[in-house]
């Protein structure tokens, strides 16, 4: 029953927003990626406890206390140590993720939170600093792998016209951690000298919460059947996130990138960053990664406090000024999350660099002058709240889903990983640096953010298409084009024939040899045929899967393919397949009408099956003079009254066109 579910066809997709999807969304951001908002900006308000607890601890136990600057440096190794376990644990994210899935990797990983948390708490009572500290260093390793497992969970998880707001969920949650740590510091809150340790652990809270529930909802199904081939499971997984008149459609959009990656597995990290194939993929997430970090968003929140103070805000009331500046961040995250699917991806990101760069100009301008220009202290302060909606409502969580969306199921984990590693990094530079940037360069080193800001923006709007309401496979379509016009226009020989490796990304098989014909005008149709029957008559030459294909492709061509049949050989929009190991038998050439001319390009939808091949519809099509298939004779069948092939263009078992036997092949280099 199972396997004739996965034959059927409902059309296109068009989920809606379910409560299951929902549920999963909301348990998810806030069990995991909420911590790591709160974890960004719990240690701020109580610096000033956690330092006297350190000298108090270091006087009990060597009769001296620590100076300034050793004390100094102990609070700033508490506050740092959280990036470096992140960067640790996003170089962890593609291993847990192909063993244990996406769910179960954010399940698991619930382990590390309640072993930092009670480090943290009871740090005080055991009069430990290294509890603190190696406390933080735990949160960060679970934030470093929850930062890149939960927005591939929903990705994967969401219809592709939801994709966008489902991903920019997690985003909304550190945006809201942000915000509660802000709150819960309130003096009146837990911002006694009393209450940080209990401050501090308060992240087993959403985690208990996620853990209680997030076991009960299924994995991805994208990763039961994809990696697991798990079918049954794969339905039952889409039956409780979809409705139920949506699943066959999703299934075989499934089933379609499964057939592309059928002899590929997982990528490692190196392998992700040799594959030329999905170069500008990886290049796109490392530049917005980077950017991410590099943007000047941690640096606004070190320097925030002075510019409201230079503001004429009094010192009391600038806890609170900050609480506001978090609540901005929340309507703009929400703002983000609720037009990204009818704006798109690109709109949000672009602007959002666009603003944060023209943003940070605009404090360089106004610390410069405000000291003859009254009114400029407020401009910085309009400034500050630009930057922090600015990078709320596009680039905090579109790099994210971005990531997601720009690869296929093999190469998601590696590119994850190489984004959040590269991420971290970024996080832990800026930090680092940016104190010795300011004493350098004073005012002007915002200018260096509002550089990266608009440097970004333009490659995203050069280089990164819009992926709204498309399918994975489509997005990797619309880059498999790109690096084809590229390497053709690389070309400058008319006639020359170009071997490359594929690597099994796209729509290719693993180990697929492509050969690229860049000719305007096919000139020697048989230099072509020979090299498909050299590589069917060549031991040594034959691939070792006896499903590879070899492509050969005429760019300016414009057919069109309806592909199904594994063993089929094919014709796709970019040319020929044909069957490296099965080239036997012979098509011949009257497959256009009569009313074309010769070359002309027109579209055939066809269905190719192991006895051959079946038109499904007949238009016009210009061809090789012969093309090779396999496995018998074909029948034609004319579809919608239209004018099918004639019988002089059937397969003819073992014969060219004028009924002598296939030539033997010479080996082709």
């Amino acid at each position: 029953m199972a396997e004739e579910v996965l034959i059927l066809s409902s059309g296109k997709i068009t989920s809606h927003l379910t409560s299951s999807l929902l549920a999963v969304a909301f348990l998810t951001s806030f069990g995991s990626s909420m911590l790591y908002g709160y974890n960004l900006a719990v240690v701020n308000s109580p610096a000033g406890y956690i330092k006297d607890f350190y000298n108090r601890t270091v006087v009990s136990r060597n009769g001296t206390g620590l100076n300034e600057e050793a004390l100094t440096l102990m609070y700033s190794l508490t506050v740092s140590v959280f990036a470096i376990g992140g960067l640790i644990g996003s170089l962890m994210v593609g291993t847990l993720v192909t063993r244990f899935g996406r769910k179960g990797t954010v399940v698991n990983s619930s382990v590390l939170v309640f072993l930092a948390g009670s480090l943290m708490g009871f740090s005080r009572i055991c009069g430990s600093p290294e509890m603190v500290i190696f406390g933080r260093f735990i949160t960060g390793i679970h934030s470093g792998i929850s930062l890149s497992v939960v927005p591939m969970y929903l990705g994967e998880i969401a219809p592709k016209n939801l994709r966008g707001f489902l991903g920019l969920m997690p985003s909304i949650f550190i945006c809201a951690g942000v915000f509660s740590a802000q709150v819960l510091g309130l003096h009146e809150l837990l911002g006694k000298e009393e209450h940080w340790p209990l401050f501090l652990s308060l992240v087993v809270v959403p985690t208990f919460i996620q853990l209680m529930l997030l076991p009960w909802f299924p994995e991805s199904p994208r990763y039961l059947l994809i990696e697991k081939h798990n079918v049954h499971a794969t339905i039952t997984a889409l039956k409780w996130y979809r409705a139920k008149c949506n699943i066959q459609a999703e299934i075989e959009e499934m089933q379609e990138e499964q057939r592309s990656l059928s002899s590929v597995e997982t990528v490692s990290v190196w392998q992700l960053l040799l594959d030329h194939t999905v170069r500008w993929q990886v290049l796109s997430v490392v530049v917005i990664n980077i950017g991410m970090q590099l943007s000047g968003i941690d640096a606004i929140w070190f320097y925030t406090n002075n510019i409201f103070e230079n503001a004429g805000i009094p010192a009391p009331e600038i806890q609170y000024t900050t609480v506001g500046t978090g609540a901005i961040e929340i309507v703009a995250g929400l703002i983000g999350c609720f037009t990204i699917e009818r704006l798109g991806r690109r709109p949000l990101i672009i602007g959002g660099f666009g603003v944060m760069g023209m943003c940070c100009a605009g404090i360089t301008l106004s610390l410069i002058l405000q000291t003859h220009v009254p009114f400029m202290k407020y401009v910085s302060v309009g400034c500050v709240v630009g930057i922090i909606a600015g990078f709320c409502i596009g680039p905090a969580g579109v790099p994210f889903l971005i990531t997601a969306e720009l690869f296929k199921q093999s190469h998601r984990p590696a590119a994850y990983t190489v984004g959040g590693s590269l991420n971290w990094m970024s996080n832990f530079t800026i930090g680092f640096i940016f104190p010795f940037l300011q004493m350098s360069a004073g005012s002007y080193c915002y200018l260096v953010f509002c550089s990266i800001c608009l440097s970004v923006a333009i490659y995203v709007y050069f280089v990164i298409p819009e992926t709204k309401n498309k399918t994975f496979v489509e997005i990797s379509q619309m880059f498999a084009t790109k690096e084809a016009v590229e390497e053709s226009q690389a070309l400058t020989h008319p006639d020359q024939l170009k071997l490359k490796k594929m690597n099994g990304y796209g729509s290719l098989e693993n180990g697929l040899c492509e050969y690229e014909w860049v000719s305007r005008v096919l000139s020697s149709p048989w230099a072509v045929l020979s090299i498909c029957v050299s590589l069917s008559r060549s031991p040594q030459k034959r691939p070792t899967q006896t499903n590879d294909i070899i492509r050969l492709h005429l760019p300016l061509q414009e057919e069109k393919l309806s592909a199904g049949g594994e063993d089929a050989g094919l014709i796709s929009s970019r040319g020929i397949f044909c069957r490296p190991n099965t080239c036997h038998h012979r098509l011949n050439s009257a497959l256009c009408c009569p009313e074309e001319k010769d070359n002309q390009a027109a579209t055939r939808s066809f269905s190719l099956t192991r006895g051959g091949a079946v038109w499904s519809e007949c238009s016009c099509i210009p061809l090789f003079q012969d093309l090779w298939l396999e496995d018998g004779d074909a029948d034609c069948a004319a579809g919608d009254g239209e004018r099918c092939l004639t019988a002089s263009s059937r397969i003819q078992t073992g014969t060219d066109g004028s009924g002598d036997a296939n030539p033997a092949s010479d080996e082709t280099s």
